[in-house]
């Protein structure tokens, strides 16, 4: 189960954590620490309840936002909320997508590539080029775990930097405390977003399907684990970095490491750094065009999450296979007083088949692809790669929408192009990163505020309502990740720090009212329908007695 939720710490762990974090240490020393310790529980509360979320409902997270602000349990269309957010999801993952471009640029340049714009262009090519093939090819599961394995590999050596550089006990209680230095709002949110990523909640989402409670629960917060306690290290090798603000780059990481521990360090740095920037770049292209998916995809005659089985493990839509994975046949039980209606007959399962003469369209991840005959077989392409040919069979499910559709792997292409370019053009490394994690700290209050509202939706939670604890903890979180994204925004056209802090206060007291006042609302509409729910139980039990 650890190893299933690692797809959410692979996402976190990439250039721009590296680079944020060491940007951190160097100009403000451990005083930014408490954001870390802050990023770690936002990432694991929108985490952990997107996907108890999909556990309880037996829908994903961008589904449940389509019913909840949608008027139709069908799931037949998308609401105007639903399209914003996956455009601003687009935006922010290729923006993110660009970070991995240019950090693996910067590992390149680690082990001594020379620094030329043809060499540039010719690394983003084949950078992108790799991303590309790996995804649409299906075969990340194969690499995903050499990679880890390297990646870890930069853990141990940020670890053994840690504490060689040592760390001062005084300076590090400081660092827990909230405050924000002047001129560090951009980089406090930086490192909020760099830790908690807005689409990892769709993506634990779906890393949950037949998954239990409890299991979720622990794969989640050891990712959160991993990346949080990776940042504290790189914090701590950074404050060994010249704390000149306008002279960091990130080449002086490798120079660190190599002072305290040789050249190999430097190799090493180099290395993992590449693994995790190509790690990284997986999960946010084939993250984005889930999430996109699951906010625009209309599949047809879709039960209510009432009647909708939970999913197998083994048909998890997290298998980067790019295969449509739905149960086949998908059982239909009736609605509410639909048995009255019809009589006893409607009581009885009815199964859902695939329309002749095509053969099922819900193919598991491990079943093979439908034949395409002798003309197939002899195309220079794998099956897998030929997207252009639509096949009927795999538009069953999501539509267009298909993970072997145009617009899925469009998604993934046009990211993967769009970041090639933002890295052959040589724009600084370190304000790319800055720009990303800026971008997605904005987006990630708007993230948390829906999946607060979703989950006190009576229709999706009403057989496991949130309680009393639970609510706090999202609502605080709300509160956190939209103070620190007004903070920003206001810090943009406010110098003085003491108007920016009290513009920024108010903003968020202003913003999260409603939501405080809405979530009170469902919980007493939930505690209405349990009651109710209860006496119709013991009077059926009276009636049987």
């Amino acid at each position: 189960e650890l190893l299933h939720f690692s797809m959410l710490a692979a996402s976190t762990i990439g250039p721009g954590t590296v680079i944020v974090c060491s940007k951190s240490g160097a100009d403000y020393g451990l005083r930014l620490i408490w954001t870390l310790v802050l990023a770690s529980w936002i990432a694991y509360t929108l985490q952990e309840g997107a996907a108890r979320l999909c556990i309880v409902s037996h829908v994903s997270f961008g589904q449940a936002m389509r019913m909840h602000f949608g008027s139709s349990e069908a799931l037949t269309n998308v609401p105007l909320v639903c399209s914003v957010v996956a455009i601003g999801i687009l935006i922010g993952n290729a923006a993110y997508e660009a970070n991995n471009f240019v950090g693996a640029l910067e590992a390149v340049y680690a082990l001594t590539l020379p620094q030329t714009v043809a060499a540039r262009v010719l690394m983003s090519f084949v950078f992108g080029v790799l991303c590309v093939v790996t995804l649409l090819s299906g075969k990340v599961d194969h690499i995903s775990q050499p990679l880890g394995l390297v990646v870890v590999l930069m853990v141990v050596l940020f670890g053994i930097s840690a504490m060689m550089i040592g760390v001062d006990g005084e300076d590090f209680g400081i660092g827990l405390v909230p405050y924000i230095p002047p001129g560090a709002s951009v980089i406090a949110l930086s490192m909020v977003a760099t830790t908690a990523i807005p689409f990892n909640s769709f993506l634990a989402s779906s890393a949950a399907e037949g998954r239990d409670v409890a299991s979720m629960r622990r794969g989640i917060g050891f990712s959160c684990l991993m990346a949080g306690i990776l940042s504290v290290l790189i914090v701590i090798t950074g404050t060994d970095l010249d704390d000149d603000d306008s002279d960091f780059t990130v080449g002086d990481v490798p120079s660190a490491l190599k002072k305290r521990q040789g050249a190999f360090a430097g190799f090493a740095f180099g290395v993992g750094l590449l693994a995790a920037a190509f790690s990284s770049a997986l999960t946010v292209a084939v993250g984005a065009a889930i999430t996109v998916q699951s906010l625009m995809s209309t599949p047809p005659s879709a039960p209510p999450p009432s009647s909708r089985p939970a999913l197998s493990s083994a048909s998890s839509s997290t298998d980067f296979d790019l295969q449509d994975v739905e149960p086949k046949g998908t059982p239909h039980a009736p609605l509410d007083g639909e048995a009255e209606e019809k009589g006893d007959k409607s009581t009885e399962m009815v199964t859902v088949k695939p329309v002749e003469p095509v053969s099922p369209p819900y193919a598991s991840s491990s079943s093979p692809l439908p034949s395409q005959g002798q003309e197939s077989k002899k195309s220079v392409f794998p099956e897998s790669l030929r997207f252009w040919k639509r096949q009927p069979e795999e538009f069953k499910v999501h539509g267009t929408w298909s993970r072997r559709g145009w617009r899925f792997r469009g998604i993934i292409i046009g990211l993967a192009m769009l970041s090639f370019a933002v890295g052959a053009s040589g724009m600084p490394t370190v304000s790319v990163v800055l720009t990303a994690q800026v971008v997605n700290g904005i987006l990630l209050p708007c993230i948390a505020v829906c999946l607060v509202l979703c989950l006190n939706d009576a229709r999706l939670m009403r057989s496991r309502p949130m309680t009393v604890g639970e609510n706090v903890q999202v609502v605080l979180v709300s509160a956190a990740t939209l103070f620190l994204a007004a903070n920003t925004i206001i810090g943009a056209a406010v110098s003085s720090e003491l108007i920016k802090m009290t513009c920024s206060a108010g903003a968020m007291i202003v913003l999260i009212t409603p939501l405080v006042m809405h979530v009170v609302k469902a919980q007493s509409q939930l505690k209405h329908y349990a009651a109710a729910e209860q006496r119709t139980i013991t009077s059926e039990a009276t009636d049987a007695a």
